[in-house]
């Protein structure tokens, strides 16, 4: 997934919206939803399991991407790419995760139990 975000390339989820709360959590799943409804996008694809989808057809038109404004595309692709960036990486991550540690003792958390952190990478 940050490979696709991270080449400022759109990415295109056709199950976002059956995405369990618990997974992608940094990411921003509705503006994934938002894509599948992108102008000229014409996805057909067949919900095979709980979890997972059959693509049966992708295709872009260019005529429609050009009545919806390259500009707006580069706007797009330049805003997910900056969110990337900055919350994404593993350095955001790193950071993410040593300020709830922070907040934790200091005890501007209150909850009993901090939001769970977990992230695994190769």
């Amino acid at each position: 997934h940050l490979e696709i975000l991270a080449s400022g390339s759109l990415p295109l989820f056709p199950n976002i919206k059956h995405c369990p709360h618990q997974t992608l959590t940094a990411h921003p799943k509705k503006v994934y939803q938002l894509l599948l409804k992108f102008p000229g996008l014409d996805l057909q694809a067949t919900r095979t399991g709980l979890h997972t989808m059959s693509v049966e057809k992708l295709a872009l038109s260019p005529p429609q991407l050009d009545s919806f404004g390259s500009e707006a595309y580069g706007a797009i692709t330049a805003a997910l790419l900056q969110y990337t960036r900055n919350v994404l990486t593993t350095k955001a991550m790193a950071m993410y995760v040593l300020q709830t540690m922070k907040n934790y003792s200091k005890g501007m958390i209150t909850s009993a139990n901090p939001r769970l952190v977990l992230y695994l990478t190769h």
